[in-house]
């Protein structure tokens, strides 16, 4: 039950913990490409939260860089799960 509330609920943050546990398994590490795309991601998300709770611009700006952090989540997630895949093999 506690797996699919995670999965529906906290999507990226299960699929960061799997590749997390893969790489520790398979005694691999993120390299510094994968630290600063993965950082870069978590910080738009925070400016779309940011933008969108204190009103800071129209909400067509707000929902826009809500949008484009959210696409590049979705990218972050599907590499997390391409190296997930790789190290499996």
């Amino acid at each position: 039950m506690w797996v699919c509330l995670e999965m529906d609920c906290c999507t990226g943050l299960a699929v960061s913990g799997n590749l997390s546990m893969v790489q520790t398994w398979s005694c691999r590490a993120n390299d510094a490409c994968d630290v600063c795309i993965i950082r870069h991601q978590g910080c738009l998300q925070c400016l779309a939260e940011i933008l969108t709770i204190t009103d800071a611009v129209d909400d067509a700006t707000a929902e826009a860089v809500d949008t484009i952090a959210d696409l590049i989540t979705c990218c972050v997630m599907s590499c997390m799960l391409a190296q997930q895949q790789a190290f499996k093999r």
